[in-house]
């Protein structure tokens, strides 16, 4: 309980001095600031499931591949990424919450990463695999808005 009450505050603008500096808070956003949605950029996803047996075995993923998962653990949640690039591991990246983030969080910041390793990067194309269809939703999704 003492948890939740520490994050309210924190949530409405109380000074926890030092102790957040490397972390983005979530912070209210006016709707009239968001870009309107012709300018938002272009970002899509396939299900592997959708796919008929036929096509999977002809699927042929072509430059670097990005893996993400996260999952909670004895009360902590964390996600891990992985890159790999002609079947070697090139980069990986491991990220831990607070026991108070739920995974999908945690599953949301690894995508942040893997999405801003893309743009730094100087590939054109990179494969981004995930298992979780509500990230991706909301990712696809501008008018979604339940973060």
């Amino acid at each position: 309980m003492r948890e939740a009450v520490w994050l309210y505050e924190v949530k409405r603008g109380k000074n926890v001095g030092d102790t957040f500096v490397d972390w983005e808070l979530e912070r209210p956003v006016y709707f009239g600031d968001l870009p309107h949605p012709a300018h938002v950029p272009e970002i899509g996803c396939k299900s592997v499931e959708d796919l008929e047996s036929q096509t999977m075995g002809r699927l042929t993923v072509v430059g670097p591949q990005i893996y993400n998962d996260r999952n909670r653990i004895a009360g902590k949640v964390g996600a891990a990424l992985t890159e790999r690039r002609n079947g070697e591991e090139t980069w990986c990246s491991t990220l831990r919450r607070d026991c108070f983030c739920m995974v999908f969080q945690a599953e949301m910041v690894a995508l942040q990463r893997a999405i801003r390793r893309t743009k730094e990067g100087k590939d054109g194309l990179v494969n981004i695999f995930s298992d979780s269809r509500s990230s991706q939703e909301v990712l696809i999704g501008p008018k979604t808005y339940y973060l």
